[in-house]
This record gives C-alpha cells, sequence and structure tokens, in this order.
C-alpha cells in the first residue's frame, strides 16, 4: 500500500462498522456503509484520521546563549521508595491474615499443648514427679490492640473488652476449672453428664450434691465459681492497658453459696497458678445468674468467686415492665358508692422480662429467607362524638418532633443488617428495652452509609437507630435512659430475644455480651407530617318552633238546682225560676296553666255536697 499523500487517498480506505459500544467491538463482517446502519445504534466510520500540512518559507529557530560551567548538573534530594512502601504494605496485610489464622490455630490446638507438655513431663523418656505442681493454663486467643481502639477477644466461656495506650498484643488464657474443683465437685459433674445422657437414676444424687458448697475453700473464706482467665499485654509502658472489662461464665456444676458467702467478686491469681486475695474494691455485674463480669485498670489472672469479703454484686434481672404506680387509695368513702373497689398501689416500674441467652436458639442466617406474617390492616382511629353545633375539618401540618440518635454496634453483616425481619428485630427490641412504642424507634442508617469515621470491631457493624422523645420535649431523659438500658444489658437481650422470636437470631449475636459501654446520644429534630381535626365554626340554630297551642275550653256549667219543691198547692203556681247557670272561664291570655285543675277540683267538691240532697230527694 502506498503512502497516501491527500485527505482523499487517506480516507478513501480502512472504513469499518462499529457497534454502539465503540471501538471494543468492531463488525467485520458488515462490509458496506447501508448494511452497517441497517442496524441501530452501529456506526460506519473510518479508522484513521487526515492531518494536512502545509508548505511555508523555512524559519530558523531563536537561540539562546549559555555560558558554560562546570558544575554538576543533578541534585540529590529525598524522595519515595516505591519498593519499600509495598514491602510495608505487603507485610500489614499479611500480619492481619496471620493474627487470623493463629487464632483459629490457638483455639483449635492451644488447649492441646499444655495437656502434651505435662504428660511428656510425667511420662516420658525421663519422667519427672513435679509435673503437675503448678497449675496448667491454657492459651486461646491472641490479637493485636490498636492505640484508643478497644477491641473484644471472645473465649470459650469468657469475654473481654480492652482498650490499651499504644499499639501491642493481647492473649488471653484460662485455667480450668476443674484443677481447683474437690471430689464432690467431679461427682456432681459426672451426675451432670449422666443426666444430660437421660439417666434419670442419678437425679435425686445429684439434687443431694446440689445443696453442698462445690468448690468451697474453708480456709480462704471464699468459694470459687469458675475459670481463671489470665490477660497479657506483650508491651508495656506507654502501651499499658487503659482497663480490662472481663465477664467470665460461671461453671455449670456450682451453685452459689449465697447464705455462707454473700459477696461476688474476683480474686487475684498468683504466678503459679494457685488463687491469691480477693479484690474487695472491684464491683461485680452478675447477668443472667451465670456470668460474672468487673472492670480491672491492669492486666493479670482474675477467678470468679463468692466470698464474705467485698461488695456487695449488682445483680442484672429482667423483669416485667409494669405502669406507673397510681396514688395510695382514699381514706374516707365517696358519697357515692363505686363499680369497683378502689386500686391497690403498683410496684414500681422495672425492666420487661428476657429470656437468658442461652435457652434463645441460634441459626445460621441467610438474608431474605424469613419473612414476617402479614399484619393486619389497621383500624382508624376513634374519634370523639362531634358536639352539637359545631363544624369540623381535617388539616395537614408540619410538626418539629425531638429525637435522640444513638449508633450501637451489633455482629452483623451489612447483608444481615439490611433485612427487613432483622431490621424490625433490631427496632422492636430496642423499644421494649426503652419501654416506648415500637413506631416511636426507626433505623436512620447502617455502616458506612452513617459518613462516620469512628472505628469500631471488624466483625461489628453500627446500627444507627432514632428514637423519638413523644409528648416530652427534654431529650435528656430520654439519652439517661438509653444509656442506662445500654450499660445494664437491657437493649442487646431484647434483640436477641426479638430476633429469636422472629427466627434471625445469629450465633455471633447471641454470643455477644449483654452489658454495652456507655454510648454516645445526639439530641436532634426531624419534621413529621400530621393530620388534626380543627373546629371552623359553630353551626347555626334550627329554625323556630310552631305557633303556641290554642286557649283550653271553658270551665263545665255550676252545679245543678236546688231540690224540687214541696207537695203542689191546691192552685196551680208558676213553675220555679231556676238557678242562674255560672259564667264560663273566659279564654284566651287570662287563663293560666292551672285554670283547668282548679275548675274541676271545685266541681267534684260542689258535686260531693249536693249528693246527699239528690239521694234523700
Amino acid at each position: 500500500m502506498k503512502k497516501a499523500k491527500t485527505a482523499e487517498q487517506c480516507l478513501g480506505h480502512s472504513s469499518y462498522c462499529f457497534s454502539e459500544n465503540g471501538d471494543w467491538e468492531l463488525l467485520a463482517g458488515l462490509t458496506t456503509k447501508e448494511s452497517c446502519e441497517a442496524c441501530p445504534g452501529n456506526t460506519w466510520r473510518n479508522s484513521h484520521s487526515w492531518t494536512g500540512g502545509r508548505y511555508g518559507k523555512g524559519t530558523m529557530r531563536p537561540l539562546k546563549w549559555t555560558e558554560r560551567k562546570f558544575v554538576a548538573k543533578n541534585t540529590w534530594g529525598p524522595t519515595l521508595d516505591w519498593n519499600k512502601l509495598m514491602t510495608v504494605l505487603d507485610d500489614v496485610m499479611g500480619a492481619m491474615f496471620a493474627s487470623n489464622f493463629k487464632s483459629r490455630d490457638l483455639c483449635e490446638m492451644g488447649p492441646v499443648i499444655p495437656v502434651l507438655k505435662k504428660l511428656a513431663c510425667a511420662c516420658g523418656a525421663d519422667p519427672k514427679g513435679n509435673c503437675f505442681a503448678s497449675k496448667m493454663s491454657l492459651k486461646e486467643a491472641e490479637q493485636p490492640v490498636f492505640e484508643g481502639s478497644p477491641a473484644k477477644i471472645k473465649t470459650n466461656g469468657a469475654t473481654v473488652l480492652v482498650e490499651s495506650g499504644g499499639d501491642t498484643t493481647i492473649s488471653v488464657s484460662k485455667v480450668p476449672y476443674l484443677q481447683f474443683a474437690t471430689a464432690a465437685s467431679t461427682a456432681t459433674a459426672r451426675k451432670l453428664k449422666l443426666r444430660n445422657g437421660h439417666d434419670h437414676g442419678s437425679q435425686r444424687e445429684l439434687a443431694d450434691s446440689a445443696t453442698t458448697c462445690s468448690s468451697e475453700m474453708p480456709g480462704r473464706n471464699l468459694q470459687l465459681l469458675g475459670p481463671g482467665i489470665t490477660v497479657e499485654s506483650k508491651n508495656t509502658g506507654r502501651a499499658a492497658v487503659s482497663y480490662v472489662y472481663l465477664c467470665v461464665n460461671k461453671h455449670p456444676t456450682v451453685t452459689p453459696c449465697k447464705e455462707k458467702y454473700p459477696n461476688a467478686g474476683f480474686a487475684q491469681g498468683n504466678a503459679d497458678g494457685t488463687i491469691g486475695d480477693v479484690l474487695t474494691t472491684i464491683e461485680v455485674k452478675i447477668q443472667q445468674e451465670v456470668q460474672y463480669c468487673g472492670n480491672f485498670s491492669t492486666t493479670g489472672t482474675f477467678y470468679p468467686v463468692m466470698s464474705k469479703d467485698g461488695k456487695a454484686a449488682v445483680e442484672e434481672v429482667f423483669v416485667e415492665q409494669t405502669a406507673r404506680p397510681t396514688g395510695a387509695p382514699t381514706k374516707s368513702p365517696t358519697s357515692a358508692p363505686t363499680y369497683s373497689p378502689t386500686k391497690s398501689p403498683t410496684p414500681a416500674p422495672t425492666y420487661r422480662p428476657t429470656r437468658s441467652a442461652a435457652s434463645l436458639v441460634a441459626k445460621v442466617f441467610v438474608a431474605g429467607a424469613v419473612t414476617l406474617l402479614p399484619t393486619a390492616a389497621p383500624t382508624p382511629h376513634p374519634t370523639p362524638a362531634p358536639e352539637v353545633g359545631k363544624v369540623y375539618k381535617t388539616v395537614t401540618k408540619q410538626v418539629v418532633q425531638p429525637v435522640v440518635v444513638v449508633p450501637i454496634s451489633f455482629p452483623l453483616s451489612k447483608e444481615e443488617a439490611q433485612d427487613p425481619v432483622m431490621q424490625k428485630s433490631l427496632t422492636d427490641g430496642m423499644a421494649d428495652s426503652l419501654g416506648v412504642d415500637k413506631d416511636k424507634v426507626s433505623i436512620s442508617c447502617i455502616g458506612d452509609e452513617c459518613g462516620t469515621s469512628r472505628r469500631r470491631l471488624a466483625d461489628d457493624i453500627a446500627i444507627t437507630f432514632k428514637v423519638e422523645a413523644g409528648e416530652d420535649t427534654d431529650t435528656t431523659k430520654l439519652a439517661a435512659t438509653i444509656d442506662e438500658a445500654a450499660t445494664s444489658g437491657h437493649i442487646v437481650a431484647n434483640v436477641q430475644e426479638q430476633a429469636a422470636s422472629n427466627g434471625v437470631l445469629t450465633p455471633s449475636m447471641k454470643a455477644m455480651p449483654r452489658a454495652l459501654p456507655k454510648p454516645v446520644t445526639k439530641a436532634e429534630t426531624v419534621t413529621k407530617t400530621v393530620t388534626v381535626v380543627e373546629v371552623v365554626t359553630a353551626a347555626p340554630t334550627g329554625a323556630p318552633t310552631g305557633a303556641p297551642t290554642g286557649a283550653p275550653t271553658g270551665a263545665p256549667t255550676g252545679a245543678p238546682t236546688g231540690a224540687p219543691t214541696g207537695a203542689p198547692t191546691s192552685a196551680p203556681t208558676n213553675l220555679p225560676t231556676p238557678a242562674a247557670t255560672p259564667a264560663a272561664t273566659p279564654a284566651g291570655d287570662d287563663v293560666s296553666a292551672a285554670s283547668g285543675p282548679h275548675a274541676s277540683v271545685m266541681l267534684t267538691v260542689v258535686c260531693m255536697l249536693l249528693v246527699p240532697a239528690w239521694m234523700l230527694a
């Protein structure tokens, strides 16, 4: 092919058909413009472009004189080493994955290695006699903790919430409870397993053993409730921990002897694994009678115990929420008898009861797999009977409603949190924990939608709730209620129960600790559209009544004439003159409403006086 020298020569060949996707899809089978453009969206164009030149008079480029010097032309300065940067990024990603794999391996193999060491010490080629002098500690988890970001570490039977003043690595180990259990406690554990295996013959023996104080240490004036938990930090100094919030589950074979040891607490562990002194300054919270929680200012080994020393524990008991107490009955009876006797005062309001997390059923959650039953059509709100003489109309208004916004983290994925049934469980559980109507709680945003940069746990997602303050415009009281419900565990407990009832309780949500750190609340306002009924104006009165009725009829005539005259005289006489007839009572306006009755009474009396004379005649 010859080189083109004109635009016609350049554009006279190499035209192709292109689809609507552009240069990425060339339709080589359509060789003409007509066949190409017969299909909508196709275009026929040339693949070349012509840029014409011109002939002109040559010119010299301007010259610039630069005096040559014997100096260096290059400069030395700092720059970015991309190889080192990519190496650092690769190391960070590798450390993150290595931490996950290490936690998995520790969870599966960590408890086995110390046992094998003990067996190798006692039964190896060179057996020793002091292999079991110290208590065995099983390492269960290890996790990096970054400065200012609380980390939650879960193990089998314990949950640790820790915050550090610098980047460090936190490891959690367990000193098994059965190493301290007495023979009676070991027998109780064996019978408990038999009971779970439906061996009903051991029920009476199990009941008898439950009446004794298992794991009692009379010389120490305490009773051990569960395993010891060791929390260690690899770094010290600036990276020392700010706090360690520890929750330990009570061993299922232990029944607390509250009468003999009234105070729940934590005992400090010694270096050899034995139990040390009771920490009398630690306040313990008991959740659902199975989990003992305390807040510590340093790392170490801690054992949950019942003792005669220490502080009284705060038991998180979930009971039925009641209405505000009514007034006391009046001392004196009312003037008229009532239909029913006066009610006695109700107890003070308490929280709604919830079931223990262990009794709830969790399942693998699949978003969209669970749906709720259709709700019935809402009935119209009853309106009072309209007053006579008034005209009403409905008016739509915009009202400003105060709300409290609070983000709370749950161990859910974004798909799980966006599921309608899961969202209903979250809002209904929040409403139950606060004692408000369910339509007063909504979810405003989930996770990254909220636009917050606040650091949270990797496996959790922030759910931002919006709670209406109702008629009480003071959001401070509502925010205080939310803080108390969160830190005492009522929010998580009610959400767990709602999720279990709706069939969307995940294993991670079931295992999450009920007591939450104090949330960050924020008061805001929202504008709502409401419909109200208003009075327009008073309606006109009805038409006047008809004309008054006519006057009453006249009174009846007077009494009859007197008695007949005596025997006829010899000569006829004239007929006796009849008695005058009484005049009728005038009608019209001169007659009062009592004229008729009065005349009837008078006539009756006259007749009674005349009857005897008439009968004698």
